[in-house]
């Protein structure tokens, strides 16, 4: 597109290299923050708690080792023992991009980006991804709430551009064609753990759904008031590369 061509044009651009071994909750981390796992910290999409320790589960599953301590570590959330949520901001040990804009003066909007509830005041607005409820904070809900708008007010500024997912996943995979009677059973919100797995069609409609609310939120604020910086992320893209292009290219 123009619009593209300018910015390349205008602007600096490079590509990207991951680490290995890739893990997309380090990746986006240095993405925002600019230095690697070893210094921001996020190495997992998930961390653990239990009475006075909290880790980062090992996301390998060639580490059988560790299945036994999962199982005990279920238990004990089932006994009312900690709990198991997405990774938040106070894993991340090294300032983002958004916080040094603001630290040195400058406005920035934060969209959904990773790790970043609950949320810290900076100038400008930031709505975590706890807010939009990406999938792992479905999955995965923290037992007290999270403050995950700032600055609170924040939130009014949307005034109902912002809709709950789960009242879209039918909608968002509609799309796409006609469901089946036990597609849009498996949709619906209340249809359990097992119709919500990673490779189900509700998690691909709730994250078409959390994205158009991102984009939402950002149409809605750069309208508004506009940020020097404006930092959005959506996890679409992750999504379907990771469980769905086996729906369009079954042969590779």
């Amino acid at each position: 597109p123009q619009e593209s061509a300018g910015l390349l044009r205008s602007g600096v651009h490079a590509t990207l290299l991951s680490e290995r071994p890739y893990q997309s909750p380090a990746a986006w981390t240095t993405l925002a923050s600019g230095v690697p796992k070893e210094v921001h910290g996020v190495a997992s999409f998930l961390e653990s708690r239990l009475p006075g320790v909290r880790f980062a589960p090992v996301e390998d599953p060639e580490a059988r080792w560790l299945f036994p301590f999962y199982g005990l570590l279920e238990v004990a959330h089932a006994l009312g023992l900690g709990e198991t949520t997405p990774v938040t901001r106070d894993r991340r040990a090294a300032p983002c991009l958004w916080e040094i804009v603001s630290a040195g003066g400058g406005s920035a909007t934060v969209l959904n980006a990773y790790a970043t509830s609950p949320v810290a005041p900076l100038r400008g607005r930031c709505l975590g991804d706890a807010f939009f409820r990406e999938y792992l904070w479905l999955r995965f809900p923290p037992s007290r709430p999270m403050d995950c708008v700032w600055p609170p007010e924040a939130e009014a500024e949307l005034a109902g551009s912002v809709l709950d997912p789960g009242g879209r996943v039918a909608e968002a995979l509609r799309t796409f064609g006609e469901l089946t009677p036990e597609e849009a059973a498996a949709c619906a919100p209340g249809a359990g753990a097992a119709a919500h797995a990673h490779d189900s069609p509700f998690h691909l409609g709730w994250s078409i759904a959390v994205e158009s609310n991102v984009f939402a939120a950002a149409a809605r604020f750069l309208e508004r008031d506009p940020s020097d910086l404006t930092f959005l992320v959506t996890a679409l893209e992750d999504v379907v590369n990771h469980y769905y292009l086996e729906c369009r290219w079954p042969e590779r």
